[in-house]
């Protein structure tokens, strides 16, 4: 049997207007090798190691084995993750990612189509944001289609543009995060948001950050969850309020915030006075925080044979 070595990227969900229908995949990553082996072994590491389960009901080996079988029993699997976990960064999808690619792989050998993955992470995480970052790279769309369920669409992203995080050290579960949200939405807000989402779409077409900042907004969720955690609404102002960065929004549920930069001005950025002040705003609710300069992950899901 083969051994894979299998990448994920971290995903960053909603870009403000575009609430479970826009991500965008980060170069921060899930690694896995799936080596052939008699028995049974796991060997976690990185983000989260300590959180997780070290046996075969780890997310990524469970899901695996939902594929392949026993197949996945005779393997020694090394998992090593740089994302962090119940941050609004995209974990989930990309560990249960990495499984469906494993068991893919250990049950037919290849993967012709990322489809196939696209539809199966889409049905397990309940929306496709951050499935399709982490499958197809980039920034993605997503939408329904008549009769074919939900699709994405590549959306262009200026090669210039990296995002900026600030990850306070504070986990919000997603289920949390959305039981804040109201049922009904005043139609003011819809079309607030619609108004916005075009605005980002259309400044992504023609690689124009001019308006990113006014594009970037969200009158939907970010209202509803940005109090769950103290601190957190003084920090997104102190971002949208730093005029060199070119747009701020709550990274999917959060607590992580994340600002759209020229990548050539991370080394300034990183210690100007937007990230700055967020940091404060967060320690001042004795909530520490890390910030990280990140490059946009335009690859997607990547798995390598092993010889």
């Amino acid at each position: 049997m083969t051994s894979w070595k299998i990448r994920v990227p971290a995903s960053s969900a909603n870009l403000g207007p575009g609430f479970d229908i826009l991500g965008l995949a980060l170069d921060c990553h899930l690694n896995l090798t799936v080596t052939p082996s008699d028995t049974f072994q796991l060997e976690v590491s990185g983000e989260g190691a300590h959180q997780v389960p070290t046996d075969e009901s780890h997310l990524i080996v469970a899901t695996a084995q939902e594929i392949a079988g026993d197949l996945a029993q005779n393997c020694h699997w090394k998992i090593d993750s740089q994302i962090p976990m119940a941050r609004g960064l995209g974990s989930s999808a990309a560990a249960i990612g990495a499984g469906l690619t494993a068991g893919f792989l250990l049950r037919d050998g290849s993967i012709s189509n990322r489809s196939e993955l696209f539809k199966e992470l889409t049905c397990r995480e309940g929306h496709g944001d951050n499935a399709a970052a982490a499958v197809y790279g980039g920034l993605q769309f997503c939408f329904e289609e008549q009769g074919s369920g939900i699709t994405r669409k590549a959306i262009p992203c200026p090669q210039s543009l990296g995002v900026i995080v600030v990850i306070p050290e504070h986990e919000l579960a997603t289920s949390k995060a959305r039981a804040a949200l109201p049922v009904a939405h005043e139609t003011s807000a819809v079309t607030t948001n619609m108004a916005a989402l075009a605005l980002l779409l259309r400044s992504m077409e023609e690689s124009d950050t001019r308006l990113l900042s006014e594009a970037c907004t969200d009158t939907m969720h970010e209202p509803y969850r940005l109090p769950l955690v103290p601190g957190l609404t003084e920090a997104l102002c102190a971002l949208r309020g730093d005029s060199h960065l070119l747009g701020s929004w709550l990274s999917g549920a959060g607590p992580t915030l994340a600002s759209f930069a020229a990548t050539s001005s991370f080394p300034e950025l990183l210690k100007g006075n937007g990230v700055s002040s967020a940091v404060a705003a967060l320690e001042h609710c004795d909530i520490a925080s890390r910030v990280l300069g990140l490059q946009v992950d335009h690859s997607g899901i990547q798995w390598e044979e092993l010889t």
